[in-house]
This record gives C-alpha cells, sequence and structure tokens, in this order.
C-alpha cells in the first residue's frame, strides 16, 4: 500500500517528486531503487494527459468554475513569468532544466504547462521533461539520503 501512496503523491502537482522520496526514503524506509522506481511512475503520470488535455480541461473549468478559473490565470501567469525568457533563451532544453533544478516551483506540472503555453510539441516536450524528471530524483535521492545519514550519526 506505501507504493500507491508514493506514487499518488509523486503524480500530485504540489508534492510531486520531492515529496514523494522523501517519504519513501524516510518514514517509509523503501530502498533508492523502490523509491525512485514508485516516485518516477507517479511523477511522469501526469505527463501526457497534461500535455494533451491541458487546454480542454482549462476550458472546461473555467466555464464552470470562476473561482477554479481565477487560479488557473495566476498560476499560468506565474509559470510564463518564471520560464519565458529561460524559454527563448534555451528552447527545449529549459524544460529539462526547470525539472531538474529541484526547487519549488519547478516540477513535471509547471514544466508541463509551460509546454503548452509555449507551443512545445509532446514529442520534444517529454524527453526534457522526463530527462529532467530523472535527474530531480537523483538529486533528492542524494540530499534526503545525505541528510537521514547526517542525522543518524549525530
Amino acid at each position: 500500500m506505501h507504493d500507491v501512496t508514493i506514487i499518488l503523491l509523486a503524480a500530485a502537482p504540489i508534492s510531486e517528486l520531492r515529496g514523494a522520496l522523501v517519504l519513501a526514503l524516510g518514514p517509509y524506509h523503501f530502498s533508492v531503487a523502490r523509491a525512485l522506481l514508485d516516485a518516477y511512475i507517479g511523477n511522469a503520470l501526469p505527463i501526457l494527459p497534461l500535455l494533451f488535455g491541458l487546454n480542454a480541461m482549462t476550458e472546461w473549468v473555467t466555464a464552470h468554475s470562476p473561482l477554479i478559473h481565477r487560479w488557473f490565470e495566476r498560476f499560468f501567469a506565474r509559470t510564463r513569468h518564471h520560464l519565458q525568457g529561460h524559454y527563448e533563451k534555451y528552447g527545449a532544453a529549459a524544460l529539462f532544466l526547470w525539472v531538474a533544478l529541484t526547487v519549488p516551483p519547478t516540477g513535471v506540472w509547471s514544466a508541463c504547462v509551460a509546454a503548452v503555453l509555449f507551443g512545445v510539441r509532446p514529442k520534444v516536450a517529454v524527453p526534457a521533461i522526463l530527462g529532467g524528471m530523472i535527474i530531480s530524483g537523483i538529486v533528492v535521492t542524494a540530499i534526503t539520503k545525505g541528510l537521514s545519514v547526517g542525522v543518524s550519526s549525530v
């Protein structure tokens, strides 16, 4: 059951890979391989639905909920603000770097939103986002394992 929790946490827009790995490697005591596998599966799950369905989902929600529409507008504006210059300078590599950066608010969800906002084709966006996700997983794992080793030796 913990595997499902990690996969769902990694798929969620706020926690994503970072939160899932910290939980898996900390309280759940997963092996590094198991933690990474579950977190990668979960974090990859929303990529294609977001890239192919974000516009339709936004239109539907906008028509049905002004409150959620305002939230989407703010989220899209923030994403555009943070990534526009990087995207103009580096192209799809900016998506890779954005996800690999491993700090809030970077991640798969915002990279997918940016890809849709900037018109990046899925065949270009998916490998860039997945590559960044892999690097982010390695960084978070190294930090989490380093912190747990440091704390246990104190």
